[in-house]
């Protein structure tokens, strides 16, 4: 509506228990409403509230809380009190702090603080859960244990010899200088710290600085330590021109890496002539880049780092550009902050810690709760920045669960080693494990590190979770792929155009556009569909190269698939052909895939367009379908015509692969279920009438229902294959658990709203039969506990073996594929999961 307020009588309203003034013009709400104390849910979004009053600590009942897309500044410390409280939502507005009280709310599941301008340690407590973040705002709730740390991530970009490490050591008044003719080149990367002084605000910022080397090889593996909520410094020399500079594609690589969320400076190097003393001043006529470019853009500074022209300019500017961004004002508990010092005390060598290093250090300052360890871990080592730990995204793994990362560049070094490899670079990318020992220990290169053997293991587990360096299923491990290194010719293949296919093959054809092109995207994508990769008896080498690869599914259905990748003048073009039983299967997946590279690259943007299917002559028709029309075909049971061969398709078939193809059933199509919570049960469990021409439509009361038999089907969350199926009777025993399983394989059980009476109490869930599944998902449970945030999978669980339907009895088991985990079945799992790599016992 366009409520402007809510009168104060409604407070009388006692009995209340859902209050939806969502989508109003409210600015406040009356105190009164701290009267409703039946209240459960209050929906309060998109409206325009600067403030919640202080008595809505009195609804001690709610348990939902929305106040989305508002202008609260500030949340009440009284919001501590609603001990009921189970979801609160408060994305979208212009919170900066978040009380120390929701810490203590021990109900709470979901917390939404996304789309805030929210300190960097809340925003990535926030992503590794609700209970990092309440860990954390719980160890802030007394003022005179907290400090307040200021820190940003500088990053020095830029070709090659345009002075990038000068300038770094011109700003940091501890670094050594070197002779201007004795300047090394940056080989990979070089990380360390400055701080400048914020006079206004009278405080220190830490610049956390990455100087990356300009070099081609180097700038596919250094998009992986980017940051989005940084400061980049992008280094050109004027008197070489802006071309030669490569600013357009430098920008390109920060958009896509940062959906131009980023602050750039373009600062012009050797600004001052040696023989003249004159000041050389240049600057970019911002008009003539694309606007999205130069929206990042904040600044434009000339330099020259040998004569210290404009350096004192510039540490102003970067003061000033601090300010605002998430790692600036960043409240953390003093034991916390002591602990942190000594785990990155620079006395201390070792470039990795074990976790148990980690405890040993934070018992010492007073920190003894496992959770807070683990937030430290989580939140201030790995969500910051200031080190790597993989112990969130593989709990299940020692290696990577025990390995805390100190020294970023430690790290950066053993990617730049693997890609410089000689030997690994001539095969195209294939790094054989008895080569590791050149890599990383006898190189006899003074620019390269020295890897300890105990440190091979952990290092070639982190490049394949980075996806640079991939053990490889053929070979048992022995072997691993380096996507980056992959050769330009294109191999031999089983078949290498849709043309030469048999004329009664299913093909779908897809081709997308992918904008802006930057350094990457075919390699990331190689690696990302690896347990499709094709290899032929004894070779390592594999059915792909720098710009395709061919993938065979050898799973449920027979399918193979070819991509071929092509750079345009402002982007890339992903050609791809699926053939097979059921081509759309494996197109979904690969459509998956390739949907993740926006995890990545979130500046990335796509078209798609789907290829006409006929094939007049001995090639396929040019004719091309948006496939925005042909899904709203779909939906709409319309039918598209081709512009080219005027062939009218029926908007499924057409993405089926065939015109004449039988209709795709409702199984063959229940792909990528997915969920966010911790998983002990798949959601991906249908319940159906037993008898084949029964409908739910037929099942018209309670009575009727509870005596009915039914037939339950466990699924693959990630292809639909039916694992197993189990018939029951709806009985009171399980009625208790058939709520959550009926809504969460409502896809299956009804495409109309059901007639169902039943008694007021159950009538709600029954509604949502009709309710199609909600596609999310991303993390793998790491905790079995019956006290975790998802009571309905629980009770799932319960129900499966309540009827005999156990999951890992059958073979299941949890996944992952691309960058999402699934319950799969036990072929999945062997295809799909990670093979460990193996490291020769090497003696000096």
């Amino acid at each position: 509506n366009q409520l402007t307020e809510l009168p104060a009588e409604i407070g009388s309203l006692t009995a209340l228990t859902g209050l939806y003034v969502s989508g109003n013009q409210l600015t406040e709400l009356p105190a009164e409403i701290g009267s409703l104390t039946a209240l459960t849910e209050l929906y309060v979004s998109g409206n325009q509230l600067t403030k919640l009053p202080a008595e809505i600590g009195s609804l001690t009942a709610l348990t939902e809380l929305y106040v989305r897309g508002n202008q609260l500044t500030e949340l009440p410390a009284e919001i501590g009190s609603l001990t009921a409280l189970t979801e609160l939502y408060v994305r979208g507005n212009q919170l900066t702090k978040l009380p120390a009280e929701i810490g203590s709310l021990t109900a709470l599941t979901v917390l939404d603080v996304s789309g805030n301008p929210l300190p960097a340690s809340i925003v990535a407590a926030s992503k590794e859960g609700v209970r990092s973040l309440q860990i954390l705002l719980s160890n802030l709730n007394d003022p005179t244990k907290v400090k307040r740390i200021s820190e940003v991530k500088l990053m020095f970009t830029g070709e090659g010899k345009v002075g990038k490490t000068s300038l770094r050591r011109a700003l940091d008044p501890n670094a050594e200088v070197s002779e201007p003719d004795k300047e090394p080149t940056t080989w990979g990367v070089e990380c360390g710290e400055f701080v400048v002084s914020d006079v206004e605000e009278d405080r220190d910022i830490t610049f956390n600085y990455w100087d990356f080397g300009g070099q081609d090889i180097y700038r596919v593996t250094h998009q992986f330590f980017f940051s989005s909520d940084g400061i980049y410094l992008l280094l050109w020399e004027p008197r070489g021109g802006e071309d030669r500079g490569m600013i357009k594609d430098w920008l390109d690589r920060i958009y896509a890496r940062t959906a131009g969320r980023a602050k750039v400076i373009l600062v012009a190097t050797h600004a001052k002539v040696e023989e003249t003393g004159e000041v050389y001043r240049s600057e970019i006529n911002l008009n003539r880049l694309d606007p999205k470019h130069s929206k990042m853009i904040v600044d434009q500074i000339s330099v020259d780092s040998l004569a210290d022209y404009n350096i004192a300019k510039l540490k102003e500017v970067l003061v000033r550009e601090a300010q605002g961004l998430p790692g600036i004002n960043n409240p953390i508990n003093i034991h916390w902050s002591n602990a942190l010092d000594e785990i990155f005390d620079t006395r201390n060598k070792e470039a990795w810690i074990h976790y148990s290093d980690l405890e040993a250090i934070c018992h010492k300052h007073d920190i003894e709760h496992p959770d807070a360890i683990h937030a430290i871990a989580s939140t201030y080592i790995h969500g910051l920045g200031r080190g790597v730990w993989y112990g969130n995204e593989w709990p299940d793994d020692h290696e990577l669960k025990d390995t805390i990362v100190r020294d970023p560049q430690w790290l950066s070094q053993a990617f730049m080693q693997v890609i410089n490899h000689k030997p690994t670079r001539d095969s195209g990318g294939i790094l054989d494990h008895k080569h590791l020992v050149d890599v990383w220990q006898d190189h006899k290169d003074p620019r390269w590190i020295e890897y300890e053997h105990k440190e091979f293991t952990r290092l070639i587990r982190i490049l394949s979770e980075q996806r640079v360096a991939l053990p490889t299923h053929d070979s048992d491990g022995r072997v691993s792929l380096v996507p980056q290194l992959l050769l330009h010719n294109e191999p031999d293949l089983p078949w290498s155009s849709a043309d030469e296919l048999p004329d009664n093959a299913k093909v779908v054809r897809i081709r997308i556009k992918l904008e802006p092109d930057v350094d990457g995207i075919m390699a990331r994508l190689i690696a990302l569909l690896q347990p499709y990769h094709h290899y032929e008896p004894g070779q390592h080498s594999g059915a792909f190269w720098s710009q395709g690869v061919f993938l065979r599914d050898t799973g449920r259905f027979s399918n193979d698939a070819l991509i071929r990748f092509q750079r345009e003048r402002t982007h890339a073009v992903a050609d791809v052909v699926v053939t097979g039983v059921h081509p759309v299967d494996l197109w979904t997946k690969i459509d998956g895939v390739i949907f993740s590279l926006k995890e990545f690259w979130p500046g990335l943007t796509r078209e798609d367009e789907v290829l006409c299917p006929t094939r007049p002559a001995e090639e396929f028709c040019r004719g091309r379908f948006e496939l925005g029309d042909v899904s709203n075909a779909l939906l709409e049971e319309d039918t598209v015509k081709c512009t080219k061969c005027r062939i009218e398709f029926d908007a499924g078939s057409l993405l089926s692969g065939l015109s004449n193809t039988n209709k795709i059933t409702t199984e063959d199509n229940i792909i990528y279920l997915r969920n966010r919570e911790e998983r002990p049960a798949p959601r991906s469990v249908v319940i159906l009438p037993l008898t084949r021409d029964e409908t739910w439509g037929d099942i018209r009361n309670y009575e009727v229902f509870k005596k009915k038999k039914l037939k339950a089907h466990l699924l693959s969350e990630f292809s639909g294959e039916v694992v197993e199926e189990k018939t029951f009777t709806a009985e009171l025993g399980y009625f208790k658990y058939l709520k959550p399983v009926l809504k969460m394989g409502s896809l299956f059980l009804g495409a109309s709203t059901l007639p169902f009476d039943f008694p007021a109490d159950t009538e709600e869930f029954m509604k949502d039969l009709s309710e199609t599944i909600t596609q999310v998902g991303e993390t793998l449970p790491t905790n079995k506990s019956v006290d975790t945030p998802e009571p309905n999978l629980y009770l799932m669980r319960k129900f499966l073996d309540a009827i005999g339907l156990d999951p890992e009895a059958h073979g299941m088991g949890i996944g992952r594929a691309g960058d999402k985990w699934y319950w799969m079945t036990a072929a999945e799992l062997k295809q799909h999961n990670p093979i460990p790599p193996w490291v020769p016992d090497f003696k000096k």
